[in-house]
């Protein structure tokens, strides 16, 4: 493929390269289908021009573009790096790091550069899995997923192009690697500058108790249970501190641990023990201690050095992700590029979702409310969610796909969430193993179950018609409190139980946007994305309010519960007659008030009690919430 500009030269050599890099970004868009807007194309104009800056040197910083999926981000690299060939020798054989969560995604990256053009012999990569030709080509073919191998080897640290992990980058405990320092890196996703760790106390505790009694059998656990006993005891004397002079945080240090205890603490912990191994992390850093529900101690250190400076970083989720727009340091392209800003483009409404659907239930989606439903029953058992699952895939056509997301299994667990769904799914005379075809003609498979961990990089479920989560991955308070203080790199800002609140509902919104955008929403044509339905079971109806704002035009939905249950037969009429009278309401009915509800619905003779217990029942399965004396549409 060769540019459309004369053949470059030192005077020209910059200029070439932004053109021919945005040429072949276009033409290979163009050529999977896509016709770019022309407010698409400014914004990838925008990101080319940013992405050059840096590597030439002209313009600095950390720069976060919150193009949506599927929009071409990573295909702008790759465009980027194939117009380098022609004008390496010019521009003074600059260098580029790209980091991905995923190595899989940097394998699948380091292909496409290949094919786009790109020697392999200026592409290195990075990582410490194992590679084996043969399984390495089931991989790339989707045949076979093993975490701990590659389907590229680990090469070329010191090539002009060089594709590392984020765990990688920010490994470093706060050096740089020699061979990381690039003129420019490109960060695919949401970049953290610290690594935080935050606990609940009474989880420390509780371990410190367990191995206070260990320690009676076995003495060499001694001194670890008396280290963790002072720094409960410390704590508590904290907490009583906020308690009597009413603040909200207090900044100590823990008893200092040297490196020949560390190392010996470790030793005897192993694996078990998660919460004090986490706390292990950072007992020479100062702590903080915040009154959460259950109290929590946290502390942070920078992972990101700021010598690494000429990023750009490319989060579809950073328009809505609270956390990442906390980062000190970084600007938002939407907001400070003067492109983008001057020509009025919102980045996050490039995309439209008229086609996506999002089918909403009102139920807790928590890991404890999954646990409880899928693991802590036996099979034949009746299983609500499952239930629900058999209900939504026993009608959709069989040919269309779904994807669905749940929790991973955590160490103690028996069995885990996957294998439950996939088992009652059977039992429900579902086919597991069917197949579909896709847009290429391949076969692929009709129903996938991923866990939460990998709703990021991957494009292989692009043909998934339905997204359905199980359940929506919440982080702790003490977790995204630590996360908060880390990006602001201020120990001692302010964050009330209000911003732990909402940091936890856009953490939420941010994993729900990323795992709907696996599906066939992912892949936008002429600006629009492909038809696809994600179904959403989550406590908070924000979470909706929240995903359309990156989701401009997406409809909402309830999505009927089959297995809701309620107190008495009496009270489960009344739920119903409640839930579908405001299910009928007109869309441009806002408010009911809860008077000319019981009167329309002839329910204005049922006692008080049964009454609200129906109407919260009803609640649940309906988009509507209490205000006053009033019902209000959530969304």
């Amino acid at each position: 493929m060769r540019s459309p500009l004369a053949i470059p030269t030192a005077d020209n050599a910059w200029e070439h390269l932004r053109v021919t890099a945005m040429w072949r970004l276009r033409s290979i868009l163009e050529r999977h289908g896509n016709r770019l807007s022309s407010e698409h194309h400014n914004a990838l104009w925008a990101l080319i021009v940013s992405m050059v800056a840096r590597l030439e040197g002209t313009d600095r910083g950390r720069l976060a573009f919150g193009l949506p999926t599927g929009m071409g981000k990573t295909t702008a690299i790759v465009a980027l790096c194939a117009a380098m060939e022609d004008v390496q020798h010019l521009i003074g054989n600059k260098t580029i790091a790209v980091s991905a969560s995923k190595v899989e995604a940097l394998c699948e990256l380091k292909r496409a550069m290949i094919a786009e053009g790109v020697s392999p012999e200026h592409v290195g990569l990075i990582h410490s899995k194992r590679y084996d030709p043969k399984i390495a080509a089931k991989i790339a073919a989707g045949e076979v997923a093993k975490d701990d191998y590659a389907s590229e080897p680990s090469e070329g640290h010191d090539r002009p192009i060089l594709l590392v992990s984020h765990a990688r980058v920010r490994g470093q405990n706060g050096a740089v690697a020699d061979y990381m320092r690039r003129d420019l890196l490109i960060w695919d996703e949401s970049l953290f500058v610290s690594d935080s760790s935050g606990v609940a106390l009474c989880s420390l505790d509780e371990d410190a108790g367990a191995l206070q009694r260990v320690a009676r059998y076995k003495p060499e656990m001694a001194d670890l249970a008396d280290y963790l006993d002072s720094c409960i005891g410390l704590c508590h004397a904290k907490m009583e501190e906020l308690q009597e002079n009413g603040e909200q945080e207090a900044v100590f240090r823990f008893p200092n641990l040297s490196a020949d205890y560390m190392e010996k603490f470790r030793g005897l912990i192993g694996s078990r023990y998660e919460t004090v191994a986490r706390l292990l992390d950072y007992v020479n850093e100062p702590i903080r201690y915040i009154p959460t529900k259950l109290g929590g101690v946290l502390s942070y250190r920078l992972a990101v050095p700021d010598d690494i400076e000429n990023i750009v970083i490319l989060d579809a989720s950073h328009p809505i992700r609270e956390l990442v727009r906390s980062t000190e340091g970084v600007i938002d392209a939407e907001r400070d590029h003067p492109l983008i800003a001057g020509l009025g483009i919102n980045l996050s409404r490039i995309k439209r979702f008229d086609r996506t659907t999002i089918k909403y239930m009102k139920r807790s989606g928590s890991r404890t409310e999954m646990t409880r439903d899928l693991l802590k029953t036996k099979r034949g058992d009746e299983r609500s969610v499952s239930r629900e699952l058999v209900e939504v895939i026993r009608n959709i056509p069989e040919h269309e796909a779904a994807l669905v997301f749940t929790y991973k299994p955590r160490p103690r667990d028996k069995r885990s969430m996957a294998s439950v769904l996939l088992s009652d799914l059977e039992d429900a005379g579902i086919d597991t193993a069917a197949k579909v075809t896709d847009h290429s003609g391949a076969q692929r498979d009709r129903i996938t179950v991923l866990t939460w961990g990998q709703e990021t990089s991957s494009n292989h479920y692009s043909h998934c018609k339905h997204v359905i989560l199980a359940g929506v991955l919440l982080r702790a308070e003490e977790d995204v409190a630590a996360a908060f203080v880390g990006e602001t790199r201020n120990i001692r800002v302010n964050i009330d139980n209000d911003r732990i609140r909402a940091l936890i509902q856009t953490e939420a919104a941010h994993c729900a946007y990323q795992a709907a955008s696996r599906g066939s929403c992912r892949t936008a044509v002429n600006g629009y994305a492909e038809a696809m339905t994600l179904w959403l079971m989550h406590a908070d109806p924000v979470i909706v309010e929240t995903l359309r704002e990156v989701m401009p035009g997406v409809k909402v939905e309830p999505w009927r519960s089959v297995t809701a249950t309620f107190r008495g037969a009496k009270e489960n009429t009344t739920a119903a007659t409640i839930a579908e009278f405001l299910g009928r309401l007109p869309e441009g009915t806002r408010e009911v008030s809860i008077r000319q509800l019981r009167k329309e619905t002839g329910l204005d003779s049922i006692p008080g009690q049964s009454f609200r217990r129906a109407r919260d029942a009803a609640l649940q399965q309906v988009p509507w919430v209490i205000a006053g004396r009033s019902l209000v549409r959530a969304f």
